[in-house]
């Protein structure tokens, strides 16, 4: 196969007569006499967690392809299992970088194994980051009552050629003046200026580093724009007053906040295409690590929610007073939301209890969060002092307090976490925080009304 490499995985079709050297739990070897590969391997039915790892040295910087065979032992309407399929990379020390893929397969697209062609899944990975060394391979049949064996085989993972050299990206809409602003970190020039639709508010790059989605808040749309061109390759039509956008890990859905009609577009990646929407109002939102879940915070209604990425529905509340932005550990352990009322805190939430943990004081008016791509810290738009709250983790400490030019508005951080990103919209520009010294090193000047940033590394050809 053209642009292919080896197979990185070790036994993917189970040829040798063993699971050796996959890590397991719940499976085991078997033979399906009426298939042509006829090693396989089984996950277990019922309500055991079943599955199969595999840690494995990979290049950095380098693209991959995961394919792989999948069916269940028969069909049966009763089946609630669910499999969930993810590549993580790792350093060389196992520490943990970011998904490269996740793919969560509901009970429905389980062909019979026995009867029907099995379900065959070919997909291209996200990238592997400068610093990776390892991949491990997940293939988890997660507990449920009444399902079926989980049959799998045929497991490859091969590298595509290589992608282009990374580079380090910043997008910033430009809210008063309908275009969207790239700025190439290293060398920290402006590069271009890519007009897209009205009042453009919230930017996000995809997981892939390939595409980038601006919403236009008068607009009512989301531009799609491509990394390497610049060009807006598409425009999707969303609900009323679009705002914030986030991406689930695997790069498939994006949520979109649309602040007018209180409702949540639920937005197909590869389709360019409104899926689903939901009735819920969001001021700010944030992703799960692992895809799962969607917290949206409504500071009318001092609450924060908690939906189910699966089923679109809520599943718990959290009062929260006047939640306005939101940040989640990598670990996805802890949730930080500012509180931009009286009371000049941020709330530390752990979200496996929707219980609060502590709240800490920052400073008059927190709006915007981030967190550090380690979990070390969190950096709080503190708008009422016109100042950045740089808090230590997970002591819970205010290590600092860096006073800015004007209100800062939006936060974003590169992905080595060195650099972290401001907009402010009164003055017309963009600082750059040296995250090490926490003084200011440089101030990009834009046109009229920055507000949404998103940084990401990119690998489109320039």
């Amino acid at each position: 196969m053209s642009g292919l490499s080896r197979n990185y995985i070790e036994n993917g079709d189970f040829t040798s007569g063993s699971l050796a050297p996959w890590l397991l739990q719940g499976a085991a070897l078997t033979q399906i006499e009426a298939r042509p590969c006829k090693q396989a391997a089984v996950l277990s039915g019922g309500k055991t967690n079943a599955y199969l790892a595999q840690s494995v040295a990979i290049p950095s910087a380098t693209e991959f392809e995961l394919e792989l065979n999948l069916a269940q032992a028969r069909r049966r309407a009763s089946n609630q299992t669910l499999v969930s399929i993810s590549i993580a990379y790792y350093t060389k020390e196992y520490s943990f970088l970011e998904y490269g893929l996740i793919i969560n397969l509901a009970p429905e697209r389980l062909p019979d194994g026995q009867r029907e062609s099995w379900l065959h899944i070919k997909e291209r990975v996200k990238p592997s980051p400068p610093a990776a060394a390892r991949a491990i391979l997940l293939i988890n049949k997660l507990p449920g009552s009444s399902c079926e064996d989980i049959f799998v085989n045929q497991i490859r993972l091969r590298k595509i050629s290589p992608v282009t050299e990374p580079r380090v990206t910043a997008f910033v809409a430009n809210s008063f003046s309908d275009h969207l602003s790239v700025i190439e970190v290293d060398s920290m020039d402006v590069v271009d200026h890519i007009d897209v639709g009205y009042d453009p508010m919230g930017v996000v790059v995809s997981p892939d580093g390939r595409l980038v989605f601006v919403s236009n808040f008068s607009g009512h749309t989301v531009s799609v724009i491509d990394t390497g061109s610049h060009q807006v390759v598409n425009t999707i039509q969303v609900g009323q007053g679009p705002s914030e956008i986030v991406i689930t890990p695997n790069g498939r859905i994006a949520y979109v906040a649309n602040l007018h009609s209180s409702t949540i577009s639920v937005m197909d990646m590869q389709m360019y295409r409104v899926l689903e929407t939901v009735s819920l109002h969001a001021d700010s939102m944030v992703i799960s690590p692992d895809g799962h879940h969607l917290y949206v915070a409504q500071r009318t209604q001092d609450a924060l929610f908690v939906m189910n990425t699966s089923t679109h529905e809520t599943v718990g509340q959290i009062a929260v007073k006047a939640p306005h932005g939101i940040a989640i550990t990598p670990d996805g352990n802890r949730l930080y939301v500012t509180n931009s009322g009286a009371n000049q805190t941020v709330t530390v939430i752990d979200p496996s209890t929707f219980g609060i943990i502590e709240m800490i004081k920052v400073g008059n008016t927190p709006t915007g969060i981030i967190m550090s791509p380690d979990g070390s810290r969190a950096y709080v738009a503190v708008s009422g002092d016109a100042a950045i709250a740089v808090l230590q983790l997970p002591s819970h400490t205010l290590e600092a307090t860096i006073s800015m030019d004007s209100t800062p508005e939006k936060l974003a951080i590169s992905p080595d976490g060195k650099q972290l990103f401001i907009t402010e919209m009164i003055s017309n520009q963009v600082s750059i925080l040296d995250t090490d010294s926490l003084h200011v090193k440089r101030t990009i000047t834009l046109w009229h009304g920055p507000d949404g940033i998103a940084v990401g590394t990119v690998y489109g050809a320039r």
